[in-house]
Parts: structure tokens; sequence; C-alpha cells
């Protein structure tokens, strides 16, 4: 009997401890983790899409050691991600006012600010950091995009590419700064930029198309015209360039080698129209009015060719003295008023009872 008293007395500190922890678990079931161990499995929990779980361990992981940075701005991003930005600003702040070093608190202080519909406070506050950091790349970069996200903030998004890129020359970095660049139209700002990417990789024919784009854009068609020749010495065979080459050289009113395109084109693409009409319109700036008859007559001989072609082939027609097809060509075309009158003309020419004046 003493004996069973003994083991009973024995028992009773086991059973005592068993209820605290029973009431300990029911409470808290990870009341037994560590800050390290809580922070590790809301992270793994998170990357299993897991959301509601992962908030409660990061939560718990932050509530045991507040001084650490790396746990609150894991809580703050959270936060965020579950569609809580008031949450994850005001996690952000604290971590941020004990830690002015922690700058992805202040990143998720920016964009709790920018969901909460507060973007001019969270611009601000980049600006600050920026003024008092000015050569933290990484929060450059971060200011950048972020700014880039809204068309109004474009300029400070420029901005902030700007700084970087002086900072470390990155060629990803001038990609996207030519990017904001050329959707903000300033152009003359990214010719240099462009040239250093077509210096740097003179294999890469797309840099060297951007540049003559750029060129183009900026209207300077001279020197477009120019890059565009340098293009195709590379890639002769590429119609699109072409295309824009010929574009380019019409408007730098360089006729023959916009001609020379042209002709390229309506070869290959078996006297495509666009190409017939371009080529007969340089063709007549040239006073080459039989080449530019020649190149109209199959668009304007179809069964029912458009008023402007037809009219177009019978000036040319004219402008070489074929007056019997000229006279054809303008009364089969629509207007009559018109049409009679030159009709008219036409015949009295070929009576020679009137003088042409070429």
């Amino acid at each position: 009997m003493v004996a069973k008293g003994r083991w009973v007395v024995r028992l009773l500190p086991l059973v005592f401890l068993g209820l605290i922890f029973w009431f300990a678990w029911h409470r808290d079931r990870d009341f037994w983790r560590s800050p390290n161990n809580l922070y590790q499995s809301a992270r793994q929990v998170s990357s299993q899409g897991e959301n509601r779980r992962a908030l409660e361990l990061a939560r718990k992981a932050w509530t045991q050691e507040p001084d650490n940075s790396q746990y609150g701005i894991f809580l703050g991003r959270l936060y965020l991600e579950s569609g809580q930005p008031q949450e994850a600003l005001e996690v952000c702040r604290r971590v941020y006012a004990r830690d002015g070093r922690a700058t992805g608190a202040l990143k998720g202080q920016v964009q709790a600010l920018d969901l909460l519909g507060d973007r001019a406070a969270a611009l601000t506050l980049l600006a600050g950091y920026l003024q008092k950091h000015p050569q933290d790349r990484e929060m450059l970069l971060f200011a950048g995009q972020f700014a880039a996200g809204r068309e109004e903030d474009r300029a400070a998004a420029i901005t902030y590419y700007q700084r970087l890129y002086r900072e470390d020359s990155d060629p990803l970095v001038r990609r996207e700064l030519l990017d904001l660049l050329v959707a903000a139209e300033r152009f003359k700002e990214a010719i240099p930029l462009q040239e250093e990417e077509a210096a740097q990789f003179p294999e890469n024919q797309e840099a060297l198309h951007r540049l003559a784009l750029l060129h183009y854009w900026q209207r300077d068609y001279q020197a477009a015209t120019q890059i565009y020749q340098r293009l195709l010495e590379q890639a002769a065979e590429d119609a699109a360039w072409r295309l824009e080459a010929a574009q380019a050289a019409d408007a730098a009113q360089e006729v023959d080698q916009a001609l020379s395109h042209y002709l390229w084109l309506y070869g290959r693409h078996q006297g495509k129209k666009e190409y017939a009409l371009a080529l007969a319109r340089l063709w007549s700036q040239k006073g080459c009015h039989a080449e530019a008859a020649a190149v109209l007559a199959p668009l304007a001989e179809q069964d029912k060719p458009e008023p402007e072609v037809q009219r177009s082939y019978a000036l040319e027609l004219l402008l070489i003295r074929d007056f019997g097809k000229s006279l054809k060509a303008y009364e089969a075309e629509g207007d009559e008023f018109v049409n009679r009158q030159l009709s008219q003309l036409i015949k009295l020419v070929m009576a020679k009872r009137l003088i042409l004046p070429f």
C-alpha cells in the first residue's frame, strides 16, 4: 500500500506537466517552437500556397522576436499578398522605425500605400530616401520600376533609371531606360544610348534597327537612311526593313535610293499595288513619266480600277504625249465633267489646234 502511494506521488508531477502542456497546446499549438523554426515553417507553407497558415506562423515568429527585421519584412509581404495592405503598412512602419537600414520594410510601405490609393505618399517616401541615399542601386531600381507602373509617373521613372545607369552602366538598365524614353517620345535622349547598345553588340541587328527607327522618329531622315543602308548590307532579304528603308529614303528626298528599295519590293511581291503607286509617284517626281505610266498600267487596266489610279495613269500618258491612250483613260474615269473638259483638250491637241507647254 505504501509502495502504491509512492507510485501515485511520483506520477502526480508528470500528470501536472501533461496538463500544463495540453492547456498550452490547446491555446497555441506552436508554443514550443523557436522564432527561427516558425519563420522557416512560414516560408515553407507560403511556397505551397497556404497563405493563412503562413501568416499565422510569421506573426508568431515576429511577435516572439520583434527586433528581427527579416521576420517583420516577411510578415509584411505576406499581408500584401493576402490583400491586407493596411496591416502590411503598420508592420513595415514598425520594422523601419526600429531599423532604418531595412529597405525591404521601406519597399513594403511603398507597395502598401499604393494599394491603399495613396501613390503620392509612396513616391514621396521613395524620393525622401533616395535624397539621403542617392547611390543605393537596389532602391533606385525599385523606384524606377515602381514609377514606371503609371504613365503619369514616367518622368520620375526615367530620372531614377538615368541615375541608376550612371552608377553601373548595366545594359539591362539601359534597355529599360531606352524603352521609357521611347514611350515618352524623347528620341533625342534615346539616340546616344541606342548608339552605345549598337556599338556594344555589333552582331545584334535589332540594336542597329532600333537606332534607325529612333533617327526616323526624330525626323533625321538622312541619318536614318544611312543606318538602313548598313542594316541591309547585313540583311538584304528582309522585306520589312527594306520597306522602312524605302520610307526613310523617300522622307529624306533620296529619290534614287527610295526607287531602288521600292523596285526590289515591287519585284519581290509581284507588282503589289502599294509599291506600284510609290514607284509611280517617285518616277513622276524624277520626270520619268514613261516609267510611271508603265508601272500604273496593270492597275489601270483592271476591270474596275480605282478612279485615283485611273486619273494618275491618264495624266502620265498625257505627259508622255500618248494622247490616244490618255484620252481613253480619261473617258473611262468616272468624273464626267472634268473628263469631258480634258477629253476636249486632248482632242484639240490631237487635231494640232492647241500646243501644250511640255
